[in-house]
This record gives structure tokens, C-alpha cells and sequence, in this order.
């Protein structure tokens, strides 16, 4: 249970709330900031209240189907910085504020910025398999996973030093009881878009493992923690910079399989061969083993006979 900066004590609010605690500013920011990039990308007043499907695929929002069909393994942690809604912003930023400033400072920056990164996209990775084992045509997005990352971490930190008396402990436990009975209400309201189960226990176990992990020791070396900070950050800029290259170089990367699907159709209506077989191809990278699937290529084989095994190719 070590800290890097100065050991576990219960959560006191300082003269300043952000003070000593510089990843949750980043990421407070971070999220803001793509927020604002979502509105300029959509070019519509109305995605100040809900950001356009579109938009968060553009930005690298997690698509189970495209996350695991086409290793879009970037999008688990680019997701983690992305929202569908003002509201979702806005709950997400208030839990981070309130959170992970005492538990920053409480192991510090040098553990948080990794373990809010990785419990991220644990959070992420779980809700992408559980949306393609289920075959759901699923898409999520938000700091929710690593939050509960953090909650996770601190949970656990708090009964490791104090046992169940620990207040840190108590008062993680009254955030995940607050979350479940906002899930519960949100459920019941219809609220489209709720809670992700998934991505909330894959980024709270990855929060936990972390903790278990952590040993007393001395506090991490100015330069290991600068260090640990600036690889932090360059593996979220290389993460939205693979998403960007994807945006520019493959034409279906903003198109979910029932679009991909249409298009593939159309194309062979208008008996376009070469695109319909790479439109087909990329309907298959999402939905493989299809009645929908095997219907393209049938129609393929009758339309474009020429490029019919291109379509069918590994069948």
C-alpha cells in the first residue's frame, strides 16, 4: 500500500481540492476538451445536449463489434475520454472531482495515472466482450470505468490499512451504493443509455488489483514519477492518433454493421463490384457467421460472379 507521495490517511479536504492531485485536473480537462471537440466536429447546436453517433465513432468511441471484429483495441481507451451527453459529462465529471483528488494525493500520481488508464480500459474491454458474445449492437463510452477504478483502489486500500473501520472504505462503499441506486432509478425511467455494468466491474476489479499490488515502500523518484506522468499521456495521444489515422484511411471506420450492411446491398444494385466485395468484407468483420453475412455473398455470387470468392474468402 504504498504512496509515492506520503501515506494512506483518511480523506480531509485541503485549501484546495484540486491541490497535489495534477492527473485528476488532466483528466477533468481532458474530458471537457473532448467534449468540445465533439461539438465542433458535429456542427450542430443540438449536440450540446447529445453528441452524435457519428461523432463519437469518428472520435473513437468503443464499438464491441469493431473494438474486437477489426482490433480496434484503441478505442478501449480512447472511449474512456469520450460522452454521449451533457449529462453524462457532467455526472462523470462531478464523481471524478469529488473522488480522485484524496486518493491521488493518498497514493500519488505516479500510481494514479497508470491505474486510472489501465482500470479504464479493463472497464472498457469488459463491455466490449460482453457486447460481442451477446451479439448486441452495443457502443459505450465515458470515464465511468476508470472512476470505478479508482473507487475500487481506494475501497480496497482503505480496508487493507484500517480494516473496515477505514472512513476512506466507508465512504468509496456509500459511491458504489449511490451508483447502483441511480442505476436502479435510471433503469426503472426507461433512461435510454444507462449504466454500464460491464465496463463499471471490469474498471473497479482492474482499481482493486491494483491495490492488492502495492507495497510500503519509498516514495517514487521525482524523475520515475515524470516519467511514469509523460508515458501516461503518450500513450493517450498515440491512442487518439491511431483512431485519427483509422478516420482517414479506412472508408467504413464511421459505420456500424447495419449501415455496412446497406451500403453492401446498394452497391450491388448498382452492380459496383469492387466496392460491394470490400463493403461486404467489411460487414463480415462485424457480424461474421451471419444469415445477413451469408445473404451478401450469395447475392454477390449471383451479381458479380468475378468477385464472388473475394466476398466468400475463408468460408
Amino acid at each position: 500500500m504504498a504512496s509515492d507521495e506520503q501515506a494512506v490517511s483518511p480523506v480531509v479536504r485541503p485549501a484546495g481540492w484540486l491541490a497535489n492531485a495534477s492527473v485528476t485536473r488532466a483528466a477533468l480537462w481532458a474530458n471537457v476538451v473532448m467534449y468540445g471537440v465533439a461539438l465542433v466536429l458535429a456542427r450542430s447546436p443540438g449536440a450540446i445536449v447529445e453528441t452524435p453517433e457519428r461523432v463519437m465513432l469518428a472520435l473513437g468511441a468503443n464499438y464491441a463489434r469493431a473494438t474486437v471484429g477489426e482490433h480496434r483495441f484503441e478505442t478501449l481507451l480512447t472511449s474512456s475520454f469520450l460522452h454521449f451527453s451533457i449529462l453524462h459529462l457532467a455526472f462523470n465529471l462531478y464523481a471524478l472531482r469529488q473522488i480522485c483528488p484524496p486518493i491521488e494525493r493518498n497514493i500519488g500520481s505516479g500510481r494514479m495515472a497508470p491505474m486510472f488508464l489501465v482500470s479504464g480500459i479493463a472497464g472498457s474491454a469488459a463491455s466490449a466482450a460482453v457486447g460481442w458474445i451477446s451479439g448486441e449492437d452495443r457502443m459505450s463510452a465515458g470515464a465511468s470505468g476508470a472512476i470505478c477504478g479508482v473507487i475500487g483502489a481506494a475501497l480496497v486500500l482503505g480496508l487493507r490499512a484500517e480494516g473496515t473501520k477505514s472512513r476512506l472504505a466507508r465512504a468509496m462503499a456509500r459511491w458504489l451504493v449511490m451508483l447502483l441506486v441511480i442505476q436502479f432509478v435510471a433503469q426503472v425511467a426507461h433512461v435510454p443509455a444507462a449504466f454500464d455494468n460491464a465496463a463499471h466491474f471490469g474498471g473497479a476489479t482492474a482499481g482493486a488489483a491494483f491495490s492488492l499490488a502495492w507495497r510500503r515502500g519509498p516514495p517514487y523518484a521525482a524523475a520515475v514519477r515524470a516519467l511514469v506522468l509523460a508515458s501516461s499521456a503518450a500513450a493517450l495521444v498515440a491512442a487518439f492518433g491511431i483512431v485519427a489515422w483509422r478516420d482517414t484511411h479506412d472508408p467504413f471506420a464511421l459505420l456500424r454493421a447495419s449501415p455496412r450492411y446497406e451500403l453492401a446491398q446498394d452497391l450491388l444494385r448498382k452492380h459496383r463490384c469492387g466496392p460491394a466485395g470490400d463493403a461486404i468484407l467489411a460487414t463480415e468483420r462485424l457480424i461474421p457467421h451471419t444469415p445477413e453475412v451469408l445473404a451478401l455473398q450469395q447475392e454477390q455470387a449471383a451479381t458479380c460472379p468475378e468477385s464472388a470468392p473475394r466476398g466468400a474468402e475463408g468460408r
